[in-house]
């Protein structure tokens, strides 16, 4: 028995069967306010537990024993209770007897549904469902207007109550429930408003859909698009042009459980892919999950020569083993040639990937019948199959892609009209047009201020366009220089194709940027395409087995992956344009970051092998912003792959010759948080110091010390004058390489809180500062909250997003231990950035100063050390959780005090690392650069 003092009372954890009051207890009876009881057998709880006048708090861990679906004597006291263990099968009725409840947590149970009179528990706040059975909710809890986070983890759970989405929309939802839908995860992705709004359109004249992607993929001129042909049950045509870019089909299939769904059809959407080379890497980001995918070969020519497994593992390395691929053999008859494939080998290699071998030909029909009962069989299996969707969207929808017929495109106010005309309002309409672009029906970038007037509604109408920049072979000469001078010759009309309008020009070379084909050269009226720079190696300006220079330091990661990852270097230059250099090349990038003093060199080793290595003053901070840009783009292009980072080791021979052993970074982080010091290389015996292998620094030379100096120098720096709190000379500091290694710390630090909220909810804000409000009288809890513009290195107040709140102590005690990590870095920050920034933003500098300076004397008086030290010591262990917390419940204060999430003009966008930022209007720029001037 444990029994220790906590804020309000007592906390007590008890093991085993205890029937009786232990007499340790009775004493502090009348004081106990949390209980926990481990290991417990039995049917029903003790009933001295309602003996206890302060119980507030009851968490149950159930072990052995029969199925338990009732609980008797829960206190009705209790505003918190957590149940652990399978033995639960039920929620015991008990709960519904409970009015003061605010908070029930289901930790692995047994749990297949959740009852119906939960949806009664007004006073609940927090709702935690971790039940992998759960295979269906109540629609009662959309009356939980009270609810501020719900979180439901299960395996089975497919589908959401319409009525779900009566839930105030500045709830903390969370869903790990990888059988729901693709258009759950999406939406819920784009924030809880929108799936929301989803939810609630399915409350009344919804339809069953039976719609999938079909994706025909193989070398070039194997017989794709005659087999598509031959699939719809066209006639042959002899000589056809070769496919460039995408051709979109229909197909319609009557469903294979014909007795079931004799009025179902299936509705296939047939995207015929070029086979060229060339269209390879940007044919990727039209690969998806759920998918059903044609692989088609030619006899004739071989099993080598068609790369019939390469693509398999191009489709797999995409999508991961979601997707489903029959491979096809063609002209079987008319070339009197019989496929000889291994597909026994293949079926062992890629499992449940693989789902059939057919033969056909399209010249003479053999085997096509056969192939479409096959296609419509498998297509049937896939999850997304019967998935409902309100009527008056899929009225809309079906507007939109008989438009698609006749125009590849269509103005958003042209869709809004169109939307409002059947009857959606202006949330549906936005909610159904991000829905139809995250399924690949349009693409349409509503966040771009350059794309968001523009819906493209013929996907291959854009891909054709950039296949011609790709099939240039001026640009190509030009080592992937596209000069915008060239565009009416690239994309006017010529002998064989469809030219585009030059009004559309600066939208394609936009949308190019979005998908990572190309970046704006500066100073340039041209564009790089990454995917064409020369093949050649030029002389990069450090040499990472070479010492660097007096004052720097350096460091190195490893990432292996187990298969080629085709474009990945390609990808990673365009992503990372903002450290441009003139130095790239097909096999690897230089790049430059000027503001931290730090270079990088990113190079294929081989084919499945990067080097990442990074000098300069502070190279830790540069380092992990790659790492993670690789890991990011990873996990966006190829979620079949995963990454391996490992550090390399720095011994050298006497000769200079590299040790070939590495250190896995996962072990490396472990063995630091366990209090390892240092590591031996398998490879080589030597010892080295963990934290310099992890960020290149010795481990006299930590964040805290350089951020305690950078902190002295800073204080030693400040002057008085007229105009209030200011710095020395921009330049003077900034060419300091202390304050190069700073700016390197101090954007880690910040870093380091975003990873630390990776899990939270991504759909407000996240650094602020939070001050009391002047006030007659002390009595009144009247508080200032300030946002700031989130951008690295150049964090500033905004002044816009200011909001006068009126809160409970209580509430911001929640809030305090979240603030107390952002404040005192924010201090520290602002009045370094405040000399390099720019004067457009300079007022809310000076404010941003005014601000934590009443924020620090604030935090100080409820207690919280505002040193640089705590705040970085907060950022490891426990206080983690608490920060956590703090962060939610300053969520749901701003939410309520600014529904309409306005955040003075703050707007999200995402980095190349898969930081999301809050930026303002001045910062977006960077990011949303809008569309590029041609002329």
């Amino acid at each position: 028995m444990d029994a220790f003092e906590v804020s309000g009372g007592w906390r007590v954890r008890l093991s085993g069967p205890i029937h009786e009051m232990p007499n340790r207890l009775k004493n502090i009876a009348h004081r106990i306010s949390e209980v926990e009881l481990l290991e417990y057998r039995g049917d029903s709880l003790p009933t001295w537990l309602n003996s206890l006048p302060l119980l507030t708090n009851l968490a149950v861990s159930f072990v052995g024993g029969e199925p338990l679906g009732e609980l008797a004597n829960l206190p009705r006291t209790l505003t918190s209770v957590t149940l652990r263990g399978q033995r639960l099968t039920d929620v015991p009725s008990g709960i519904m007897e409970l009015p003061h409840l605010r908070r029930l947590s289901l930790q692995g149970v047994s749990v297949k549904t959740l009852p119906d009179f939960l949806g009664n528990l007004g006073s609940l706040t927090e709702l935690i469902v971790n039940a992998p059975l759960l295979e269906s909710l109540p629609g009662s809890l959309g009356r939980l207007q009270c609810l501020r986070s719900l979180r439901i983890a299960s395996q089975r759970l497919k589908v959401l109550p319409p009525r779900l989405g009566r839930l105030p929309d500045t709830i903390d939802l969370r869903l790990e429930c990888p059988a729901l839908s693709d258009s759950i995860a999406k939406l819920l992705g784009r924030g809880v408003p929108a799936l929301l709004t989803y939810l609630t359109s399915l409350e009344e004249r919804v339809e069953e859909l039976y719609e999938a992607k079909l994706v025909v993929i193989g070398e070039g001129n194997v017989g794709k698009s005659s087999l598509v042909g031959a699939l719809r049950g066209q006639e042959f045509v002899a000589d056809r042009p070769t496919t460039h870019g995408i051709e979109v089909e229909d197909l319609r299939l009557p469903h294979p459980d014909g007795i079931v769904k004799s009025a179902r059809q299936l509705h296939l959407n047939v995207w015929d892919f070029g086979g060229q080379e060339v269209y390879r890497i940007s044919h990727q980001f039209f690969y998806s999950q759920r998918s059903l995918y044609l692989l088609v070969w030619r006899p004739r020519d071989g099993q080598e020569e068609n790369a019939v497994e390469g693509w398999i593992r191009r489709v797999r390395l995409r999508t991961g083993d979601g997707a489903r691929i029959i491979v096809v053999s063609t002209y079987s008859e008319s070339e009197g040639r019989q496929p000889e494939l291994d597909y026994p080998e293949l079926k062992r290699k890629f499992g449940p990937v693989l789902v059939g071998q057919y033969a056909v030909d399209s010249l003479t029909g053999a085997g096509i019948g056969t192939l479409k009962e096959a296609i419509a069989r498998e297509a049937a299996k896939l999850p997304q199959m019967g998935e409902l969707l309100s009527q008056y969207w899929i009225q809309a929808r079906d507007v939109v892609l008989e438009r698609a017929q006749r125009d590849p495109w269509m103005g958003w106010e042209e869709f809004i009209s169109m939307c409002q005309s059947i009857g959606l309002e202006d949330a549906a309409t936005e909610t159904l047009a991000a829905l139809l672009h995250d399924l690949g029906h349009i693409i349409h970038f509503d966040q771009d201020q350059g794309l968001r007037d523009i819906i493209i509604l013929q996907p291959e109408w854009l891909t054709k366009a950039i296949g011609y920049v790709l099939e240039d072979k001026i640009t190509r000469d030009e080592d992937g220089v596209l000069r915008y001078e060239r565009l009416g010759e690239i994309w006017g009309n010529s002998a064989g194709r469809e030219g585009y309008p030059a009004s559309f020009h600066p939208y394609f070379l936009r949308l190019m940027e979005k998908f990572d084909v190309s970046y704006r050269l500066p100073g340039r009226r041209a564009a790089l395409v990454g995917q064409l720079v020369p093949y050649s190696r030029p002389s990069v300006p450090w040499d990472p087995r070479r010492p660097v220079p007096s004052g720097e330091h350096s460091a190195a990661l490893l990432c292996s992956f187990s298969e080629p990852p085709v474009g990945l270097i390609a990808w990673l230059t365009v992503r990372n344009n903002k450290y441009w250099t003139s130095l790239r090349w097909r096999r690897g990038v230089y790049l430059l970051c000027e503001e931290y003093g730090a270079g990088a060199l990113l190079e294929l080793i081989n084919d499945r092998e990067l080097r990442i290595s990074v000098h300069g003053p502070s190279p830790y901070m540069f380092l992990a912003l790659l790492r993670d840009s690789t890991q990011h783009l990873v996990s966006e292009r190829w979620q079949g792959l995963s990454p391996q980072f490992a550090v390399p080791c720095p011994t050298r021979s006497l000769q200079g010759d590299s040790c070939a052993g590495s250190f896995p970074v996962p072990i490396l982080e472990k063995l630091k948080s366990k209090g390892v010091a240092s590591v031996a290389c398998h490879a080589c015996a030597e010892t080295h110091d963990i934290v310099s292998l992890l960020t290149g620094f010795s481990p006299d030379s930590t964040s805290v010390v350089g951020l305690r100096a950078l902190s002295q120098q800073i204080k030693a720096a400040e002057v008085r004058t007229q105009e209030g709190f200011q710095m020395l000379a921009g330049a003077q500091l900034a060419s300091d390489l202390q304050l190069k290694r700073g700016l390197s710390e101090i954007a880690f630090q910040f870093r380091a809180i975003r990873h630390m909220l990776a899990n939270e909810m991504h759909d407000c804000p996240s650094l602020f500062a939070l001050s009391r409000q002047r006030s007659k009288n002390p009595l009144a809890r009247r508080y200032v909250l300030t946002l700031f513009c989130e951008e690295t290195n150049q964090t500033h107040a905004w002044v816009p997003a200011t909001y006068e709140i009126r809160c409970s102590r209580s509430v911001v005690s929640e809030i305090q231990p979240f603030l107390a990590l952002v404040v005192p870095l924010l201090s520290l920050a602002v009045p370094i950035v405040g000399t390099l920034a720019s004067s457009s933003v300079s007022e809310n500098m000076k404010a941003g100063v005014e601000t934590l300076a009443t924020g620090r004397d604030f935090l100080n008086a409820q207690g919280s050390a505002t040193e640089i030290e705590a705040a970085v010591g907060r950022l490891g262990g426990s206080a983690h959780d608490e920060a956590r917390r703090g962060y939610r419940t300053f969520r749901y204060l701003l939410l309520q005090v600014d529904p309409g999430r306005e955040f003075g003009g703050l707007m999200r966008r995402t980095t190349a690392a898969g930081d999301s930022l809050w930026l303002c209007p001045e910062h977006l720029q960077a990011y949303d650069p809008g569309l590029p001037a041609i002329d």
